[in-house]
């Protein structure tokens, strides 16, 4: 009987698990006057970047906050923003995508530099990573991995030997950059992940056994990685490096697209394309969740997942069945609003009774 009261308490309490997962609000945050936005990266402060189309159909920077709402950063520029740091540091790329950018609040839209010492006259390359000292990475040309100091000053990056390009993809700080070095060939692009430690100093991510392409795409302050790993059936496979020495760990089929700073959630997309996230339980990863079904707000679905902060807050875009906006995805935690229902009750009586009863035998 002791054994029968013990597995049905611990029905009842495990029972509850899944009732008490976080679920998300949404908040659209809307367009510049055009008919779709796209979310890109949130900082801890819970700005959001990423592009717009105004009214007049010209696609424009964005920086959003609860304060000041969407506000176009890129002035009459074609322009899309790919990052922001914790100071509010923004970096992306305009003229349709072709030239480099950094705005900041006090010196507004930057332009970086593209000039080479092999190209003087160079006008081509994109920003997609920001440390929070306010150093850009990215690329000049397909063949010029590149950051940009505060100055703006602009550094080449070494390529990988054997591989003809290269893009730098996130940062931590000018020893901590990640990126994937490609080259083509009869079936394609193919990349390998790597990481550079200075800038004459790049090296290849350890990958899955079986696996021949990989790429990663985000950084965190502990630097942890995540990205994918391709295998020789074109299979994509989420991988997580917990440093840039490690072996990958892998968290399914899918591929790996944000991990907060702390390193609790992984936000990516399953084999389908479905966005999804992991939970960190005590250094074990959950198994796969769909982040639509986490939702509490009807009328939308989401589409992609951009980045999460430290407190929870994830950077996405989302359908209302009519167009796509840049959305702000806020945890919360249902059972601090919910109501017990009456069985609810009656169970956790029921339990505590036979705790009692279970402690006087």
């Amino acid at each position: 009987m002791r054994k029968i009261l013990a597995v049905g308490v611990m029905f009842i309490v495990t029972g509850c698990y899944d009732a008490c997962a976080v679920q998300y609000t949404l908040t659209d945050l809307g367009t510049l006057g055009g008919a779709s936005s796209l979310a890109r990266d949130i900082n801890e402060a819970g700005q959001v970047v990423g592009e717009t189309y105004d009214s007049n159909g010209m696609l424009c920077a964005f920086i959003w906050d609860d304060a000041n709402g969407m506000i176009n950063i890129s002035g009459n520029n074609s322009a899309g923003a790919f990052a922001v740091n914790e100071n509010g540091v923004v970096v992306g790329h305009y003229n349709t995508g072709s030239l480099p950018f950094r705005w900041s609040q006090s010196t507004g839209f930057e332009p970086l530099t593209t000039a080479r010492v092999d190209y003087p006259t160079y006008s081509y390359g994109v920003a997609f990573g920001v440390s929070d000292s306010g150093i850009a990475v990215g690329h000049r040309g397909g063949d010029c991995p590149t950051y940009w100091d505060a100055s703006g000053n602009a550094v080449r990056l070494s390529l990988y030997s054997g591989r003809q390009y290269a893009i730098a993809g996130d940062i931590t700080d000018e020893s901590h950059i990640i990126g994937a070095a490609y080259t083509y060939d009869a079936n394609g692009t193919n990349h390998l992940p790597v990481y550079w430690t200075s800038t004459t100093s790049v090296a290849v991510f350890s990958m899955l056994a079986g696996s021949v392409e990989g790429n990663p795409h985000d950084l965190n302050d502990l630097n942890q990685t995540v990205g994918w790993n391709k295998d020789t059936q074109g299979i994509y496979h989420a991988v997580l490096w917990d440093t840039f020495t490690s072996a990958p760990t892998e968290l399914g089929l899918g591929q790996a697209l944000a991990i907060s700073d702390d390193g609790s959630i992984i936000l990516g997309v399953s084999i389908d394309n479905t966005p999804v996230l992991w939970y960190n339980d005590n250094g074990q990863w959950s198994d796969m969740y769909d982040l639509n079904d986490m939702l509490d707000t009807e009328g939308w679905t989401i589409t992609g997942v951009a980045a999460i902060n430290i407190d929870g807050y994830i950077a996405a875009t989302a359908s209302n069945g009519f167009e796509e906006h840049a959305v702000l995805l806020s945890p919360f935690d249902p059972q601090d609003q919910a109501v017990p229902e009456p069985i609810t009750v009656i169970s956790l009586s029921i339990a505590c009774a036979a705790l009692r009863f279970y402690k006087r035998k």
